[in-house]
């Protein structure tokens, strides 16, 4: 059962990860790699369970395209992933108890906001009948 656990987790690794064939900027080599992350100026492949990270004036100029379109896809990807912050303003109890809460300093009650968006919110109640 673990072995085909592995084999499961290694196929989604592989459908994930970009292999591709590189070639030089004056054609003469090629090698086989894994798109790992490339930035401005660089990109970094796996070749043989190896990191290599190469300038992208050694790169054809196919591949330097390929690789800033494939750092823009993943960036913009990891964008649209990542949840924007929620604010006092953005939340439907927030906005309402904005300007409405105390802090007890010492002895004393005096207002304020929370600086920091709560995860939970506790309401006490009281009324007499």
């Amino acid at each position: 059962m673990k072995q085909f656990l592995f084999f499961l987790s290694s196929l989604s690794l592989l459908a994930t990860a970009q292999a591709r064939t590189w070639t030089s900027a004056d054609g003469t080599k090629n090698f086989f790699g894994i798109y790992l992350r490339s930035d401005d100026t660089s990109v970094t492949v796996s070749m043989e369970g190896k990191e290599a990270t190469f300038k992208l004036t050694l790169l054809s100029e196919p591949d330097r395209t390929w690789a800033k379109t494939e750092e823009k896809r993943l960036t913009d990807a990891e964008q649209k992933a990542t949840p924007e912050k929620p604010t006092l303003e953005t939340q439907y109890i927030g906005k309402k108890l904005k300007g409405k809460t105390s802090n007890i300093q010492m002895d004393r009650f005096s207002p304020m906001d929370t600086p920091k968006v709560p995860d939970y919110y506790f309401f006490y109640y009281s009324a007499s009948w």
